[in-house]
């Protein structure tokens, strides 16, 4: 198959219909059905190199067919906003929504309708006039034309959606309810939206994505080989076929770490041995590859973290909180052995894991097959009983929340008592906790995280 190469807003972009082929055509999908989804993946599982080729025409036209030019899709980079605000976030939506109106040429006068509304909004710093601004120039867009269906897909989402006011998505969700089926939504993110926001408005934006959350995980074997090929044609190199097949193998195919492996062996400064442990010992080694693990890791939770770390150590999946469970699941990052074995995606990032010195960022690890308990990588002693493992499992559990005290109370009778044993053995001051925290007259909580 011929690879051809089309600028789209800025960027050049690699054409291959068969890219990510099951996730696009999720996608595609979706969106002729009028509904909208989410994207979920981890650090380095190339969201936004997905975000920039829905972006390509010729991929629109190879899945939506000759009805493609119907379906405008327009490009929200929260990287490119000058701030974090309301104000920032429409201004760069009615900057899009004009350019995409003046390449489609659909008319002049809607051209200059939407150049105006957005200069005459420019002055403004009340949110709400950006807001009436930014929903009357998409009505104008929709009522030009009944057979439009706007797509805005919306690249490194977390932060806009944990910062934002949640008036903005809102609206958002005000608007697609407008126009029925006419308008989609796609958004990127690191983490599932309910975990990064809790707002009431923002729970309502979420329902209507949340029965398309799509998982990113690795590449398959095509687009691995793909990514080694391009990347060794920069250096006018062709990958060799056994070395590309089992940096695939170790690195499970996650880009950003396949990336970073094939890459050290271009420069020459990495050679590989036919063991996989001393293979993997030596990617370990290596900064680059390295900096690709500790990005996948800081940018999960600690709770999934945890988890994580369970599985590398052989805990099996029914003892793992399930909810974790299922979100390192959508996200790849955990996998079922044939077997029943829980394991982690790849061996060189299991072994990663396994590692003291990254065990030891986990504030508090647990095993619920021997009761032991780690705060910060060091085991606790003398260890719990079965009534104060019990307690700080069910506050892991709900890490975050506040317990109230008759909740805990019904499930553990002496629960004073209970918290003040286990701050003994896991805090390093007791009578300054930073793990289990005392909320007046609510009850008690665990922190999501400590310094």
């Amino acid at each position: 198959m011929n690879d051809t190469r089309t600028p789209v807003q800025g960027h050049l972009i690699d054409y291959l219909p068969t890219y990510r082929q099951e996730i696009v055509t999720h996608i595609m999908h979706t969106i002729v059905a009028g509904d909208s989804c989410s994207i979920v993946g981890a650090s380095g599982m190339a969201k936004s190199n997905l975000f920039r080729h829905l972006l390509n025409p010729e991929v629109r036209q190879h899945y939506l067919g000759d009805a493609w030019r119907s379906y405008p899709f327009l490009a929200i980079d929260s990287h490119a906003l000058t701030e974090l605000s309301e104000r920032a976030m429409y201004d760069l939506l009615l900057e899009r929504l004009a350019a995409e109106i003046r390449e489609q040429a659909v008319g002049e006068d809607l051209v200059a309708m939407a150049e105006e509304l957005h200069q005459q909004a420019l002055p403004s710093v009340d949110p709400l006039a950006w807001q009436r601004t930014f929903t009357k120039a998409v009505w104008a867009v929709m009522n030009a034309d009944a057979t439009r269906h706007l797509v805005f897909l919306f690249d490194q989402l977390d932060e806009v959606y944990e910062t934002l006011n949640p008036r903005f998505f809102a609206n958002l969700r005000a608007i697609r309810d407008q126009h029925k089926y006419r308008v989609s939504y796609v958004t990127f993110t690191r983490d599932v939206l309910p975990r990064i926001s809790q707002a009431p408005e923002s729970e309502e934006f979420y329902e209507l994505l949340s029965p398309n959350v799509i998982g990113l995980g690795a590449y398959n074997r095509e687009d691995a080989w793909t990514l080694l090929r391009r990347v060794g044609g920069r250096y006018g190199v062709e990958p060799d076929a056994t070395l590309g097949d089992r940096l695939i193998a170790l690195t499970g195919g996650h880009p950003g770490l396949l990336r970073a492996a094939y890459m050290t062996t271009l420069r020459g400064s990495l050679t590989l041995t036919e063991a996989d442990l001393e293979a993997i010992q030596t990617l370990l080694a290596n900064a680059d590859v390295r900096t690709e693990c500790l990005k996948l890791w800081e940018n999960i939770s600690e709770d999934e973290r945890m988890a994580l770390a369970d599985v590398a150590t052989g805990c099996e999946l029914q003892q793992l909180e399930q909810g974790v469970v299922q979100l390192l699941r959508l996200k790849s990052l955990v996998m079922e052995s044939r077997a029943g074995q829980a394991t982690i995606f790849c061996r060189l990032f299991q072994d990663f894991v396994n590692q003291p010195e990254v065990l030891t960022t986990i504030n508090i690890r647990l095993d619920r097959r021997s009761r032991k308990v780690w705060v910060k990588g060091k085991a606790v002693s003398p260890g719990l009983t079965a009534e104060e493992f019990a307690l700080l499992s069910h506050l892991l559990e709900r890490r975050g929340e506040i317990c109230s005290k008759s909740e805990l109370e019904a499930l553990y009778p002496d629960v004073d008592t209970l918290i003040k044993q286990l701050r003994e053995k896991i805090e390093f001051d007791p009578r300054r906790p930073k793990y289990i925290i005392a909320v007046r007259g609510q009850g008690f909580k665990l922190a999501r995280a400590t310094p």
